[in-house]
């Protein structure tokens, strides 16, 4: 376990760094020079992205470390709470990962975040697991098939019923 501010290691167990009060991280990644240099000083983190959906998660922080952006990654749930545990292999309805870069990176990271194939965010819903655009579409047309058909069914069977 890692203070994502002030850069302190911590056995398993502990949650909140004892010098600073800030929740620890299960990992740190800070790969620059320049981060290293200024993991001493006050250095204000910003969110960059918040997804809910597992299999972003690697692509996002294998992203920023090639791009030499130091990070950290910190679970939070729709109940206010943020958690310093691995990443589950799968993710309820809210609880997403938070990725926080220092300020001075926050621009190179988002240009970083654009380029990939997610959809970048900051502030989610509850359930952010929403198919895309185009699969909203279908299952709303598949939805209104659905109930027309039961409605012509239902109407089928009312004019049966009459007819005996």
């Amino acid at each position: 376990m890692f203070c994502p501010k002030c850069g302190c290691e911590y056995r398993d167990g502990f949650f909140k760094c004892s010098d600073c009060g800030t929740v620890l991280v299960p990992r740190l990644s800070i790969h620059s020079t320049e981060a290293k240099q200024s993991e001493h000083n006050d250095v204000a983190f910003v969110v960059v992205l918040r997804t809910g959906r597992v299999w972003e998660v690697e692509m996002i922080a294998e992203a920023l470390k090639k791009a030499d952006i130091p990070c950290y990654q910190q679970l939070e749930t729709s109940t206010g709470l943020s958690l310093a545990e691995e990443i589950p292999q799968a993710m309820g309805p809210g609880e997403w990962w938070a990725f926080y870069v220092p300020k001075t990176f926050q621009k190179r990271a988002e240009e970083v975040l654009s380029a990939l194939p997610i959809e970048v965010t900051t502030n989610i819903d509850l359930w952010h697991f929403t198919p895309s655009g185009e699969g909203k579409t279908f299952f709303r047309t598949y939805a209104i098939h659905t109930l027309i058909a039961i409605g012509i069914s239902l109407i089928l069977l009312i004019i049966g019923l009459l007819r005996r």
